[in-house]
């Protein structure tokens, strides 16, 4: 009898979460081409979403990927017992702290809760999937073994994965995505204006993930720049295929192309932007400062995003002072002399990236062999 899997995903409005998914069922698929793939979300019981029998005919659960590791990790999956029903694989998860310093990220610990539901799971699966090189210490630090650093199902792209990196020496077509904190919004759009200045007439489009997000909306129309919303799909990525260079705060923007042999440039906002810079090579730059901290800093990089998300626009106009008051650091001339670099050099940190993608391959299915 073909083997079935339940596969739950977490893609509710951010395209990021969409294309997590759709690349995490085509590596199973590509594994397992026998198996039958079930279809569930993540954030709901599965009671109301599959049968007992069919759940009972499942030889796993697996959780796509997505930053899932940390803090109530029980209460984001609820799955009841996971020593009840089919085993639980969490298959390239990642982790979410805030900002994510370096000696926050060392000193980062799991509560009582989050590390028995982890051991739980890693008592029925040989392997816990990371999907980027912070995640895997954190594991590691907090004493969970058989870690597997599998990389980010977005950043593999099975039919582009040997293709060559496009290597423009001008820039005719330039995609710019914007951070989700309000806090960053100073620094990006200083960004955004130095980068289109430097390669003027390069067209221009803003790119939004999850929502149109109205300030830097109005900053396209007010420069001559398109806009274009793929919130609720993975499919609006193609519009990376349509620009030579990426730059911004969006992961997801910068695994997809730098998946498909364009150029991208992240400004990490928080660890999973820090983990994508320690698992790729650093292709930016990291966007706040290392002595972040205090309560204003907390409040901003932990309560904000979540407010302004929650009552737009008006928190968003926080976004301009909060930055000045955190002392934000100015990005534009760093990225902007980078690209220049390599527009001369051939884009060799790139080229390098993607070497890194294919050598993570083996890893991943790795992994999903050993779905039971």
């Amino acid at each position: 009898m073909n083997p079935r899997y339940l596969l739950l995903h977490r893609a509710l409005r951010n395209a990021g979460d969409f294309l997590i998914f759709e690349r995490a069922r085509r590596l199973i698929a590509s594994v397992h081409p026998e198996a039958e793939l079930i279809v569930a979300k993540a954030w709901l019981g599965l009671a109301g979403q599959v049968s007992d029998d069919v759940l009972r005919s499942c030889r796993a659960i697996v959780v796509c990927g997505g930053p899932g590791y940390g803090d109530g990790m029980a209460q984001r999956y609820p799955l009841g017992d996971v020593a009840d029903g089919p085993p639980l694989v969490l298959l390239a998860l990642g982790s979410f702290v805030v900002p994510g310093t370096d000696a926050q990220l060392a000193s980062e610990r799991f509560d009582g809760g989050t590390l028995a539901f982890l051991e739980r799971v890693r008592g029925r699966v040989p392997y816990l999937g990371a999907r980027d090189a912070v995640t895997a210490d954190l594991l590691r630090q907090n004493g969970l073994d058989g870690v597997l650093m599998t990389g980010d199902p977005a950043w593999y792209d099975l039919e582009a994965i040997d293709a060559p990196l496009h290597t423009p020496t001008a820039v005719a077509s330039l995609a710019l995505t914007p951070p989700a904190n309000p806090a960053f919004f100073g620094q990006a759009i200083d960004l955004f204006e130095a980068i289109a200045a430097r390669h003027r007439p390069a067209r221009v489009t803003i790119v939004h993930h999850r929502g149109v997000q109205r300030p830097f909306a109005r900053l396209a129309v007010g420069r001559g720049w398109s806009n274009r919303d793929i919130t609720g799909s993975a499919d609006g990525f193609s519009v990376y295929d349509d620009h030579e260079i990426h730059v911004g705060y969006r992961v997801h923007a910068h695994l997809y192309a730098t998946s498909r042999g364009r150029p991208s440039y992240l400004v990490a906002e928080d660890s999973r932007g820090v983990g994508v810079h320690r698992s790729l090579g650093a292709l930016g730059t990291v966007g706040f400062r290392q002595d972040a901290d205090g309560r204003l800093a907390r409040v901003a990089f932990h309560r904000l995003p979540r407010l302004a998300n929650a009552y737009r626009p008006v928190l968003n106009r926080l976004g301009l002072p909060i930055s000045r008051l955190l002392r934000m650091p100015r990005v534009s001339d760093e990225l902007v002399a980078r690209l220049d670099d390599d527009l001369a050099g051939g884009f060799p940190g790139h080229v390098q990236a993607r070497e890194v993608i294919r050598a993570t391959l083996p890893t991943m299915r790795r992994m999903i062999e050993a779905l039971p």
